[in-house]
């Protein structure tokens, strides 16, 4: 019997790179509170008597890492926006130079209360797609090794290079794995 007789090299390979790309897929969502701020700068209530949202007025599109451009339907509209979403989210939407109706709208930076907090939550979603109960590394790996224990009419030798293959694939993923990690935590710092 061979190594490939005893277990699945491609299917352990291809659930490993789900929990991968998950991961890659959490810290995305990590760092997307651009686009919460997108969300709320729509919702924000612009004063006119019927009190619609900034959505009826204006869309909201990202311009860069920190920058947010919101395009204005109505010239006469642009104070009324301004004021509103001063008002809602203490942002200060400034007239875009070239562009008549569009505002430019300034992100502050991550205070290190917000860094400290990101880091922390990317850690936890680490620890979670590595060691997790469900849909983890450490999950996919003792799911393969646990039918080799006490596996019979196969030498013991063969049930060891499956093992050593499963433990060299698995590690070679927790390592790809870190380095995402880092690499979330170096674009935070």
């Amino acid at each position: 019997m061979t190594i490939d007789d005893l277990f699945d090299v491609e299917n352990f390979r291809s659930n490993h790179e789900s929990v991968i790309r998950d991961f890659k897929n959490d810290l995305l969502n990590l760092r997307r509170p651009i686009s919460i701020i997108m969300e709320k700068i729509l919702q924000t209530p612009v004063p006119y008597p019927d009190g619609e949202p900034c959505s009826v007025y204006a869309t909201v599109a990202k311009r860069g890492p920190r920058m947010l451009s919101i395009g204005v339907y109505n010239a006469r509209d642009m104070d009324k926006i301004t004021s509103s979403i001063q008002a809602a989210l203490g942002l200060t939407p400034q007239k875009a130079k070239n562009v008549p109706q569009q505002l430019l709208v300034e992100l502050p930076p991550l205070t290190k209360e917000d860094k400290q907090r990101k880091l922390k939550q990317y850690n936890e979603a680490f620890e979670q797609r590595r060691n997790g109960a469900h849909n983890s590394l450490a999950s996919i790996r003792d799911k393969a090794l646990k039918p080799l224990k006490g596996l019979k009419g196969v030498s013991k030798d063969d049930i060891k290079a499956t093992q050593d293959k499963i433990e060299r694939i698995h590690k070679a993923y927790t390592q790809e794995l870190r380095d995402e990690l880092d690499k979330a935590k170096a674009a935070t710092a």
